[in-house]
């Protein structure tokens, strides 16, 4: 429980942290985040474009929304947990080092499997 508590903080502050998305240059990029074809559980997701401030999303029961402006960005998963017991899942070394996207218009969908 007290490492949700810490990601809800990440997030929060994070997502306050970057450049607003809002406007007609605001996407909104909504996804499934998994370990395989399970659902993670929660956590948070990092976007840090090429240029600027990253912002932040949480990973609720797999799923997660932001709204980004267009651009590359590289995602980071910062932190996650599951179940009850809060443990670390196994996640894959470059999302701990961080994906290359590219946001480019409306209807951006981005699914991550953290296993590959």
């Amino acid at each position: 429980m007290r490492v949700l508590f810490l990601l809800v903080g990440i997030s929060v502050f994070l997502t306050g942290c970057g450049k607003p998305a809002d406007g007609p240059t605001g996407v909104e990029v909504a996804g499934k985040v998994t370990t395989g074809t399970t659902p993670l559980a929660n956590g948070v997701l990092q976007f840090a474009p090429d240029t600027g401030l990253p912002v932040s999303t949480m990973v609720v029961e797999g799923k997660y929304i932001i709204r980004l402006a267009p651009g590359k960005y590289r995602v980071t998963l910062l932190g996650t947990a599951t179940g009850g017991d809060a443990k670390a899942r196994q996640i894959s070394e470059k999302y701990r080092k961080g994906v290359p996207v590219e946001i480019n218009g409306p209807n951006s969908a981005l699914d991550f499997d953290l296993s590959k």
